[in-house]
Order: structure tokens, then sequence, then C-alpha cells
């Protein structure tokens, strides 16, 4: 009873990560600090959910009894009320910061749940202790994390891409509600004797509180540096967390196969390599460094937790030894959320996050009683290593410095990204989001509008813009663009031509209008110019039908898309906006195979699809009429398994794998 429902309960508690994030992802543009933000929303609600299993395991048996179940009752009865009554609040029209409305919106979709799952582990562990033969609770913990993983497997490959969104969340309400009536039980046989004995553990708390918080930094920062630059999804999102649980199973499994001064050096040589990727000491490409960096995450987050382990608590104190494991998650993730944001432009956490490991390594390998030689050796080696990898920062910034011709004019990071202006001697200003060049200009004065990047003549929207039948009548045009970019595609503005952006980052807009003159040169021509800030789909909702001649999607940060604007639902508002002549033009540059999804979900809603791929781009254009140019497409003869996206269902993992 205790393993199934401790099982149980880690399973939802994982498994409604995934689904409530992709819930929340397209109120807030898709970007990959909606879950950063979110995984501080979960850690805060674990150690609360710890925090109060510590207070309640130190009343008598009975209050336990009777204020656990009361819990369970109203957790249940609240989250049914919720269910039934639906949200009646418009979070996000309050004028709050996008975080907090993040963290405001995970609470009334699934906080009290939540917190209920995430007591039952640690205290289950605690009445177990008591009410069974001496075994090794820890094992429970295993069995806790075994659940968890099983849960963040089965999602990206079986639940998402076969289960709609909607379904999803019933099914899981449905096992809470089984998981809640095995908790009941339980709790009503608490033994009688049950209660907390106070421990003097002071001299490890610290201990514990480190090793979680950098194996939970490292965590996020790893989730943050791999998602940024191919989509913020729960696929991607879960295979960190995947490793980091794996780790916290094989710790606890009680088997003895940790030597700690073989693990933690190896370790600390690992560190050093994938610190010396990072600095771009090496020529891997995008998937071997996020190979190498997931490894480099496992192993950490392996010691570590084998560091909590071998230092754990007598079995008394199991409930403060979770609160201060969960404590050290909590900062880390909130460090990750607000405080980096804060005071790095860039995601400097991640290499802080191995620098730190380094050190924790360091403190490992010297604090253990061994003879001096052994440990004046061991000492040296960690700190010629830790040298070395800070040497490989400092060279990269100054190798950056010497070779790169660029200068940063300005540098910004916000909830959406990194933004950045950079300029080189030869007269040329870029807008770099994350890693990725989101467009430039000459500065020279017979180059400054020239139509550059992926807006060439010979590209889809190119030959959409200058093809269509108003331009060849020389008559102005109303285009719509998601994405702003540096504004480049309104060199192709005329006199009279209407050009409105959507764009959700703020940074985005105040340097494409600081640094960039192509917005200036259309209203000095004749055109306007519109910039409404916001996220796209959101905004595009609550206008009146604005009959575009030509609506462009290029929403790309760092070679990523946001799912929620490729699917039928999103697609169809785009139609309500076109004209009779319009044109709706995809761009699907992009590490993941777009064209399939994008093509059948076109079809779906009765538009006829034509690819480009010319300027050394890829794009998708749509249309209810008959195109001139580009190579006219035909869905079905892709196969049955590529479905339409909707936003209740999308299958990322297809659109990663997929090969014709």
């Amino acid at each position: 009873m205790y393993s199934l429902t401790i099982f149980l309960s880690s399973f939802l508690l994982f498994i409604i990560q995934p689904i409530i994030g992709k819930q929340i992802l397209p109120l807030f543009g898709g970007g990959f600090s909606v879950w950063t933000t979110l995984m501080m929303f979960f850690t805060g609600a674990l150690f609360l959910g710890y925090l109060y299993a510590v207070l309640l395991s130190r009343l008598s048996a009975n209050k336990q009894r009777s204020l656990h179940l009361a819990t369970i009752v109203t957790c249940v009865v609240l989250t049914i009320g919720a269910l039934l009554i639906g949200s009646k609040w418009d979070i996000l029209a309050l004028p709050l910061s996008v975080e907090l409305t993040v963290l405001i919106t995970a609470f009334l979709q699934i906080g009290l749940p939540f917190f209920l799952l995430a007591t039952t582990s640690p205290l289950l562990q605690f009445w177990f202790t008591k009410d069974s033969k001496p075994t090794n609770p820890f094992s429970l913990y295993a069995i806790s994390n075994a659940g968890a993983l099983i849960g963040i497997i089965l999602y990206p490959f079986f639940i998402e891409p076969l289960i709609y969104l909607k379904t999803q969340k019933i099914a899981w309400y449905i096992f809470f509600a089984f998981f809640s009536i095995l908790l009941s039980i339980i709790t009503l046989k608490v033994a009688p004797k049950i209660r907390l004995v106070l421990v003097k553990i002071s001299s490890f708390r610290f201990f514990w509180f480190s090793l979680s918080f950098v194996s939970s930094l490292t965590l996020v920062a790893t989730t943050s540096y791999i998602t940024q630059s191919i989509s913020p999804i729960p696929f991607l999102w879960l295979a960190p967390l995947a490793l980091h649980l794996l780790s916290y199973i094989i710790a606890f499994s009680g088997q003895r196969w940790y030597r700690r001064e073989f693990h933690a050096t190896f370790l600390l040589s690992v560190l050093l390599i994938n610190g010396l990727v990072y600095s771009n000491f090496t020529s891997l490409t995008y998937y071997q460094t996020t190979i190498f960096s997931l490894v480099s995450l496992f192993l950490l987050s392996l010691v570590a937790h084998a560091e909590l382990y071998e230092s754990r608590p007598e079995r008394s104190s199991l409930t403060i030894f979770y609160l201060m494991i969960s404590f050290g998650g909590l900062v880390a993730a909130t460090f990750s959320a607000i405080v980096a944001p804060i005071i790095f432009t860039d995601l400097s956490e991640y290499p802080l996050g191995i620098f730190l490991g380094m050190l924790l390594v360091f403190y490992i390998l010297v604090r253990l009683p061994k003879p001096r030689s052994q440990t004046i050796q061991l000492g040296l080696f960690c700190i010629i290593t830790i040298s070395g990898f800070i040497y490989g920062l400092y060279q990269q910034k100054l190798n950056l410095s010497k070779r790169s011709p660029f200068i940063t004019l300005e540098a910004k990071r916000n909830f959406y990204g990194i933004t950045s202006v950079l300029e080189s001697p030869t007269l040329i200003r870029q807008l770099i989001i994350g890693k990725t060049t989101q467009g430039y200009q000459f500065l020279t004065a017979d180059k400054e509008y020239e139509i550059i990047e992926y807006y060439t003549k010979e590209s889809g929207v190119g030959l959409a813009i200058s093809t269509h039948p108003l331009r060849l009548g020389n008559q102005p045009m109303r285009i719509g663009v998601v994405g702003l970019g540096v504004g480049a595609i309104v060199a192709y503005c005329q006199p009279k031509d209407e050009y409105t952006f959507y764009e959700i980052n703020p940074d985005v807009v105040a340097m494409s209008q600081k640094y960039f003159t192509f917005l200036n040169r259309c209203q000095s021509l004749g055109g306007t110019v519109n910039i409404l800030a916001g996220d796209a789909r959101l905004t595009l909702a609550k206008q009146p039908p604005q009959k575009f001649d030509i609506l462009v999607i290029d929403a790309f940060t760092n070679g990523a898309i946001p799912t929620h604007l490729l699917t039928k639902e999103a697609l169809s508002l785009y139609q309500s906006h076109l004209s009779d002549s319009g044109i709706l033009a995809l761009h699907i540059t992009n590490r993941l195979n777009l064209r399939p999804t994008v093509l059948v979900t076109a079809a779906n809603i009765g538009l006829k699809p034509y690819s480009s791929e010319g300027g050394g781009s890829r794009w998708v254009l749509l249309s209810k009429q008959e195109l001139s140019f580009g190579i006219a497409e035909f869905p079905e003869y892709f196969p049955k398994s590529i479905r339409p996206w909707t936003d209740d269902y999308s299958n990322i993992l297809q659109a990663l794998t997929y090969r014709p």
C-alpha cells in the first residue's frame, strides 16, 4: 500500500508538469523561460509540501490523522469545485509581471492537487518507519523517483503523440481521485505512536542543501541551454529531468556501487571538458554539444545524490532531510527564474552550475579522512582542474573580443530571451536573440536598405509580395508580420503601404527602433508602421478582420518556433484576417521538419499549400487562390501518422525525427 501510493503520487506529480506546461506555454509566447518559471512553481509547491510533512510529523498520531484527512478532503473538494466552475479570472489582463502571471496561472490550474501530492512521499516514508519492521525507508524514495521517471518517459513517447490534451487532464484527475482514496486509507491506519523524534543534524543541513542546490541549478540551466535553440517543448523539458530523476533512483537504491574518489574525480574531468565545450574550444555540432551537456548533468546529479544518500540521517529525521533537499531545489529554481535574468545578460547560470559542481567535488574529495599525501594530491588535481575551467572561460571572452569584429552596443535579457545588438567595423549591425541572428542592416548609404536574409526577392515571402496583383498594379498593400526582428521586411515598403507587426518581446521592439532604420524609412516614404505588443495569436483574436494582403509568420527565436502558432486553430485565425486574394507566408527554416505538419494542417482547413526554398530559406505559402509561383504541394501523399496539429494535440517528436 505504501509503495503503490508513493509511486502513484510521484507519477501524477511529474506527469502533470508537462501537461500544465503545454497548456500554459501558448499564453506566454512559447518562450523557454516559461518552463524555468514553472520549475520555480513546482519546486516551491514541493517545498511547501515537505514543510507541511515536517510540521505534521511533530504532532500526535491522532492529530496527524485528523489534520491530514482534512487536508485531503479540502484539496479534493476545492479541485472538483475549480473544475466545475472553471476559471472566471482573466489573469493575463492584470498588470502583473510575466513571471508572476505564470505562477498564478499554474496555481489556479493545479496548485492544490500538486501540494497534496508533494506531501505524500516524505510523510508516508516517515509513517512507514514507525509502522513497520526496521527496513530501509529510502527504498521508498527510489520507488518515488521511479514513478516520476516512468511518467516523464511515457509522456513524450506515448501520451503526447497519442492522446489529446483535454483527455490527458481528464485521465489525470481520475487517477488523482484513486490516489486520494489510497492515501485516505493509509491515513486512517496511522499507528498510534507515530511522532517525530528531533535529532541534532544541523551539521549536515547545509551540505544537503548545497548538494540539492548545485544539481538543481545545473538541471534548470541545462534545460534552458538546450531548449533555447530548438523549441521550448515538453519533450526537451523532460530529457534533463528524466536523467536527474534516474540519478536519484540509482543513488537511493541502496546498492554499494558508489566509490567516492573514482566517481568524483571522473566527474571533475567531465565537467572540465564540458566547460571547454561551452567555451567553444571544440568544434562539436549543436546536437553533440547537447548530448555532452546531458551526460555532464547526469554525472553531476549522480554524484550529488549519492552523497545525499551517504550522508542520510536516522529514520526519525527523514522529513527534515527531504525538506532541505526540496529547499535547495526551490532556491536553485528561483535563482534561475528571477535572479539570473536580472544580473546576467546571457545564460551565465550554465557555466556557473559547472563551476559550483567543481567546487562541490573539491569539497567532497578533500573533506574525507585519508592520508595527508593523498589529500594533497586530490586537492592539487581539483585546483588545477578548476583553474583550467576558469582559464577556458577567460580565453573564450578574450578570443571573442580579439577574433570577432563585432562590438556589443547593447545587451538585455528578459522573460522572452537574450537580445543584443552588435556592430562591426565593416559597418554591419546585427540583432541577435540568444545565439541566432534575427536580422541585420548595412550602415553604408548604398546598401542601407538592401533586402537581406530570409526576405530576398527569391524567397517565398519576397515572391509573395513582389508578384502580388496589388504590387503589380502599383497599389498599396496591407501586410501583417508576426515577429519584428529588425523590421527588414519593410524594405519592400511603397507609399501608402501599411505594415502591422506583432511582437511579444519588448526589448526587440526597443532595439529595432533605436538601432535600425528600416521602420523609419517606410514612414518617410509615406507608409504606415504599426507595432502591437503581445502574443500574436492573442492579439489577432481580439482584433476585427484585418484583411491583410500578406500575413507573414516569422516568430523564430534561436531556430525555435512556438508550436501554438502552427496549429489548426492558429491557421484558421490567420485565414480570417486575410483578404480574398491574401497569402499566408510561413517561415519554416528550422531544425525541426515542420513542412509535413504545416501542409497537412493547412489542407485540413481548405488552404492551398505551396513551397518555396529560394534565397537560402524555406517557406510555405498558403492561399485560397492558385499561385503562379512556388511548388504546389499535395499533403495527401504524407502517411496517415502525420495528423494536423491543434491546440489540443501536437507531436514534436515526429517533427524531430520524420524523414520522407
